[in-house]
Order: C-alpha cells, then sequence, then structure tokens
C-alpha cells in the first residue's frame, strides 16, 4: 500500500443531502492530513423497487479491498434503513470477515463498531426554542419518525428537553410517529381537517418531507399555513426550499460529524498525530428560517438552492468553471442515442469518451471493466473476475481548470490489472485526492465499474447527473455486447472463434483512419491432409484449433486473427510496425504452436508454416496483393521447411 492514508467511505445514492454532507466534512478533514478518500457507493438507494437492478448496484461493495485502506466510514442510515435486516446482516458478516481496519459508523449503530452521531437533540432543542419563543405558539405538536428508532428518540428528545426546561407540559396525545416521508405529513393533515386531531398553533416535523406533507395538504383543504398553523422541517432539502410555502428547515451538522468520524480513525492509526478542528465551510450550519414558520425568509440562501438545482437551458461557459453540467444538458446531448447506437465495440468506446465533457467538472476518469466484456455467455451476477481491463481513461478538469476542457484518452490500448488493486492509479504518486467507485451493470449482470478521481476541496461533490450518465454507458454496453454478438454470427469462424474473411474486411475497412502500416501474418497447417487420413478428421481440427488459439495469444492492440481457409489463417494487424516487429510476433507464434504440440500428448506434430508481408493499407486490391504476397512469403518457408527435413 503506498505511503499516504486512505479512508473508504461506504455509503449510497450520492446526491442525497445527507450523503452530500458526509463527503463534504470527510473530504474538508482528509486535505487537512493529506489522506485519500475513497468513496464506494451504489447509484440508487437501497431500497429500490428494481430488485435485479439493486443486485446488480449492490454488488459494488464485494469489489472493497478492506485490507488496503486505513479506515473506513460508513453511514448506516440510509443504508440499511428500509431494510428488512437481510442487507444489513450480510454486510455487517462481509466486515466481521474482511475488514481488520478502524470502523466508524455515522449516526446509527452498525454492529459494534464505534459511532459518531450528528447532534439532532442539539438541533431540535433549537427549533422548538424558535418555535416558542420567536412565534409565542402554544400548542405545539411533535411529528416523530419511527417510534423505536435511535435517530426518531434523538429528535424527540431535543423537542423535550427544551419543554422540560420551560415547564410546558406535553400530553402524550401531542406526539405522532410516521415515517419521515411526505405520506406521514398527509395523514397528519387529514386528521386535524376531520376534526380527529384538533387543530394546533404548530407542528415540528422530524424531516422536510413530512413537512412538506403535512404544510401541502392543510393548504389543500384551506387551513393557512403559518398564519393558522407553523410548520418546520429538518434536514433543508432542495424540496423544503422549493415548496409553496418553503419550509422553515434546519440543516444539521453532518459534515461536522463526518470530519470526527475522520479524526476517530486518526487517532486509531496515527495515535501521537495531532487532531485538526472539525468545522467544515465555516460551520455554516443551523436554522434555515422559511415562509412556513411565519418568518421572512433568507431570500439569498433560497435564490441559492434553486440555482444549483435548475436546468440551465443556456449555460454561460464564460462565468466560472465551478458549476457542474446539469442534467437538462445530459438530456439535451443525445448522448443516450448516440452510444447506445454505437455500430461496434471501437466505436461505443469512442462515442462515450467524446460525452466525457458532461462530466465536467473531474480530474480522471477510468472505464474498467471484465476483460471479456463482450461476451454474452459470460455472466458474472456476485463479485468481480481476478483481473480487470481499463478500457477508457480520460484526463479532465477540476475546479482551476477551464470550463469544457477535457483532456485526452490513452493511445496505448486496455491494460489489465489485478482486482484486488481496484485501480492502480489510485497507489500511484498524486496530490490527495477524492476516488470515487461506480457501479457499471445491466440488471443483475455486472460489467465493471467507473473510477472517477477529484480534488478534495472541489467544490462540486459527485452526485445526480452521474447516476444518468454512467446508466447510459450501461445501456450502451448491454447494446454493444448483443451487436458484436450478431457481429460474430456473421463475421467469425464458428470452428475457431477467429474472423472469417468477411469479418477481417470490415474490420480492415474500419481502420482506414489509423495512422500507420497494415501487416498480414500467413499460417498454414503442416500435413493436415496427413492428420486427417491417418488419425482422423476430428485430430485434423484438434490441430487447426491449436494453430488458431496459438494466433490468438499473438494478438495485440488493432490487431485480429482470421480463418481465411481450411487450413489456412492469418494475423492482420495496423499500426506502426518495423520488420523485427514482425518477425518477433511470428516467433512468438512459433514458439507458441510447438510448445501447444509438445504438450498435446498426440502421435504427431503440430506445426505451421509462416510467411508475411507490410504495405500500406490501401484499396481492396492493394490488401489483395498484399495477402498474395504473404501467401507466397509462406509458401517459400513451407518449401525450405520440407527440403530440410527431407
Amino acid at each position: 500500500m503506498g505511503t499516504r492514508r486512505k479512508i473508504a467511505l461506504i455509503t449510497t445514492e450520492l446526491e442525497n443531502v445527507y450523503q452530500q454532507r458526509v463527503m463534504k466534512g470527510m473530504f474538508s478533514q482528509c486535505a487537512k492530513y493529506g489522506y485519500d478518500a475513497a468513496v464506494f457507493t451504489t447509484l440508487v438507494d437501497t431500497t429500490h423497487s428494481m430488485k435485479e437492478n439493486l443486485k446488480g448496484e449492490l454488488n459494488i461493495f464485494n469489489l472493497v479491498n478492506f485490507d488496503l485502506f486505513d479506515g473506513i466510514i460508513i453511514t448506516p442510515d440510509p443504508l440499511f434503513a428500509m431494510d428488512d435486516g437481510t442487507f444489513e446482516t450480510a454486510m455487517l458478516e462481509m466486515f466481521r470477515e474482511k475488514c481488520h481496519s478502524k470502523v466508524v459508523a455515522l449516526d446509527v449503530p452498525f454492529g459494534d463498531y464505534e459511532m459518531v452521531r450528528t447532534d439532532d437533540t442539539g438541533a431540535f432543542y433549537e427549533i422548538t426554542k424558535h418555535i416558542y419563543e420567536e412565534h409565542h405558539k402554544q400548542k405545539v405538536y411533535f411529528l416523530s419518525g419511527f417510534k423505536d428508532y435511535n435517530i426518531s428518540k434523538q429528535r424527540l428528545n431535543g423537542f423535550l428537553k427544551y419543554t422540560a426546561e420551560q415547564g410546558i407540559e406535553v400530553p402524550e396525545e401531542h406526539i405522532f410517529y410516521g415515517d419521515y416521508w411526505y405520506t406521514s405529513g398527509e395523514r397528519l393533515a387529514e386528521d386535524i381537517y376531520s376534526g380527529r386531531v384538533e387543530m394546533p398553533d404548530a407542528v415540528i416535523c422530524a424531516s422536510d418531507h413530512m413537512a412538506i406533507g403535512l404544510a401541502n395538504r392543510l393548504t389543500e383543504h384551506g387551513i393557512s399555513v403559518p398564519d393558522q398553523v407553523a410548520v418546520t422541517g429538518y434536514d433543508a432539502t432542495q424540496e423544503a426550499a422549493f415548496n409553496d410555502p418553503y419550509i422553515s428547515s434546519y440543516e444539521p451538522k453532518v459534515s461536522e460529524s463526518a470530519a470526527m468520524a475522520v479524526n476517530r480513525i486518526r487517532i486509531a492509526i496515527e495515535p501521537e498525530a495531532e487532531c485538526l478542528d472539525m468545522v467544515v465551510n465555516g460551520g455554516d450550519v443551523g436554522l434555515r428560517i422559511g415562509e412556513s414558520c411565519g418568518c421572512a425568509p433568507n431570500m439569498t440562501y433560497w435564490k441559492k438552492r434553486i440555482d444549483d438545482a435548475l436546468l440551465h437551458q443556456k449555460t454561460n461557459w464564460t462565468t466560472s468553471d465551478e458549476k457542474p453540467i446539469d442534467v437538462g444538458m445530459l438530456l439535451d446531448s443525445y448522448m443516450l442515442e448516440r452510444i447506445t447506437g454505437a455500430p461496434d465495440y471501437m466505436a461505443c468506446l469512442d462515442r462515450i469518451y467524446s460525452f466525457m465533457y458532461l462530466l465536467h467538472p473531474y480530474g480522471d476518469f477510468w472505464m474498467c471493466l471484465k476483460e471479456n466484456w463482450l461476451d454474452l455467455d459470460d455472466v458474472v451476477t456476485s463479485g468481480y473476475p481476478d483481473r480487470m481491463r481499463v478500457l477508457l481513461h480520460s484526463q479532465g478538469t477540476n475546479d482551476t481548470g477551464p470550463a469544457r476542457s477535457v483532456g485526452f484518452c490513452d493511445e496505448v490500448g486496455p491494460r489489465s490489472f489485478d482486482t484486488k488493486q481496484m485501480l492502480p492509479e489510485l497507489w500511484e504518486e498524486h496530490e490527495p485526492s477524492v476516488f470515487y467507485f461506480l457501479p457499471i451493470h445491466a440488471e443483475a449482470v455486472m460489467y465493471g465499474y467507473a473510477v472517477v478521481r477529484n480534488s478534495l476541496l472541489q467544490k462540486y461533490i459527485v452526485g445526480y447527473l452521474y447516476r444518468h450518465w454512467i446508466r447510459f454507458v450501461s445501456n450502451a454496453i448491454s447494446m454493444t455486447r448483443i451487436r458484436n454478438q450478431l457481429f460474430e454470427l456473421s463475421m467469425k469462424d464458428s470452428a475457431t472463434g477467429l474472423y472469417n474473411r468477411r469479418g477481417m474486411q470490415e474490420w480492415l475497412d474500419g481502420k482506414r483512419d489509423v495512422e500507420g502500416k497494415v501487416f498480414f501474418i500467413m499460417a498454414d497447417m503442416n500435413g493436415l491432409k496427413y492428420i486427417n487420413d491417418k488419425f482422423g478428421h476430428a485430430d485434423g481440427d484438434f490441430g487447426l484449433l491449436t494453430i488458431a488459439e496459438a494466433l490468438k495469444e499473438a494478438v495485440g492492440w488493432n490487431e485480429i486473427g482470421a480463418r481465411i481457409g481450411g487450413d489456412e489463417f492469418l494475423l492482420v494487424g495496423v499500426g506502426q510496425y518495423s520488420i523485427e516487429d514482425i518477425r518477433q510476433k511470428i516467433a512468438q507464434i512459433e514458439k507458441s504452436v510447438a510448445e501447444k504440440s509438445e504438450h498435446s500428448g498426440k502421435e504427431y506434430e503440430i506445426s505451421a508454416s509462416l510467411g508475411f508481408a507490410v504495405g500500406e493499407l490501401g484499396t481492396d486490391e492493394d490488401i489483395d496483393r498484399l495477402i498474395e504476397t504473404a501467401d507466397a512469403d509462406m509458401y517459400q518457408n513451407k518449401r525450405s521447411r520440407n527440403k530440410s527435413r527431407k
């Protein structure tokens, strides 16, 4: 493991306001210490209704190599809030079996690991104080969350602590329980409207969504908010800021809790090191005054929240590069249509790369897929294979780069790496960074994952747009896999899996804009008729497959193997090649065939005669002449071989 300390975050649905605050606090504190952060996350929440899709999302957690991290932070509340216990139990078993690093849970217990809790009690003390002292309300109800849920108890305790200190009696029937969602507020509003519950002066809600449901349903029934009933929420979500009336809420100190979790890990891994303060963004948290409590709203804050969420149809690129591209631009780009309509896998990768600008701003982007990602018969639904392959790498921008500046894709071709590394660049020299690991899949079928590297202090944190961008990529990969299978049925030799003559020609047609020359290595199996006559056609086929496998092993980037006749094969490449490069490739093929023959256990020798030609990738007639030249060279070598044997 590299010298820089690394802390992983296990979470879900990055665009959620709670997770955004967790990451802000974690990244801010990691930056102070020069640590790296790595985020492993699903792109949807763990209550997602499409269960097969959810399986594919949850598989990202099987990628985590716990041995390579100094500490782990986990967010049990969004991960397990609606779980029946199955997922949480499985995750806990995985941690106990594989994780030997320091683990800190945020806000909700996770097994017997250490927990850091956000001060919900203090927050609701302040909210309650505001309602009683600023608005002089008398009959105040509290709409809590799940009754036995730890977070619900903490929030209710803040309300009860203030009322107890002030000597205010709170009847039990003034406390209600819900599920933190809109429907809980709507049910209470119906009870108030119908008279089943007396009209209160105010209702303090344990979440913004319950407050929105309550306020909107009361308004629908002609009950004025806040004139007749004041309403407050909690979490300071965008939905609260956009609502009419704008919901008075509270931004909790989640970022500081996440920063504290980093400090707890620092104490465990560097006990002699200093722990720095945990104030994030100047400590700008607390009450967010809206209209629903009766106050005049903070319009500056409200406008900022709206601008952050707007789908800007006409963006001014000259103003600042700090603002990310929004989902509206993603939809208007026709990315989905372009990448899913790619005719082959190379075009698909090229088109995906052409839409990298939509992820602006970012530092680096890698797309890592399983090595045989095009094989429809290779289905992985749990875990990852031993090796992965980088199919695309883009160097992008960060907060200091020019707007819409996109870097370049690696030109050296795909490279494989040990999956246990997760990403080789994670262990190379770089500035302290955050690496986001995001799943790429189709329903439960794993294709691989994407990795995004950003500065720890970049203002924009990966969120909603990435979910849809990567979903589009997953759809394109699914379509490409199907197209590739159809292509192989028409363009490949069914016996060997190599290209047939038509497939080779199609491949060459697609390489006419590649700089360099084209080479052809002709291989002709020796003694096929003898083997067929003496040992049978099954052995003859075995010999052909041996030659084919040797060619496959020799195929490099921008190269293919083809079977153009009964016992005739070609290895074709386009690029910058010297004669010595080609002679080395011929030697590789000869050596591979000889080794396979020696270990085959057959009574006969398997061998091939080889010849080659190099030239310009010109017209079809030019290609035919080059193949004829390679064929002639091969037959000259075959004659020389036969004379030598005699």
